[in-house]
């Protein structure tokens, strides 16, 4: 016969604690999806808290990012005298995006060329006329 551990009872395969239920109580996690495998580390549940809400507001920032660039489209493309204005805004939203990592700076660049090169494209027939 091998030898148990400390707490086992034999044949169950189960750990049986001294104090009960009550004697070791379980971590202060938020209720989540039963699928998802939760962290018991304190300083985990921590980061995956603090992931989460980096996750959120980089998303809402990538979502502004889109907004700001079709604005700027739409409005170089209707001859809107303040299409400079929201081109610029929306440049500098990239910028910035790239200076706090949301995206990388490689791809903020390439967003910011392709976006100037659409309003030129977009204002060159309306100067022609």
């Amino acid at each position: 016969m091998r030898a148990m551990s400390m707490g086992a009872v034999e044949g169950t395969g189960r750990r049986v604690y001294i104090g009960g239920p009550d004697h070791y109580p379980l971590p202060a996690v938020p209720e989540v999806d039963p699928g998802i495998p939760v962290a018991n580390i304190k300083s985990q549940i921590k980061r995956n808290r603090q992931n989460q809400k980096r996750h959120d507001r980089n998303k809402a920032v990538r979502s502004e990012l889109k907004t700001r660039v079709k604005r700027a489209l739409t409005a170089a493309e209707q001859g809107d005298e303040k299409a400079a204005e929201i081109v610029t805004s929306a440049v500098k939203r990239l910028d910035k995006a790239a200076s706090k990592g949301i995206i990388h700076k490689n791809a903020a660049a390439r967003r910011k060329s392709r976006l100037q090169k659409r309003v030129n494209k977009a204002a060159s027939p309306a100067e022609g006329e």
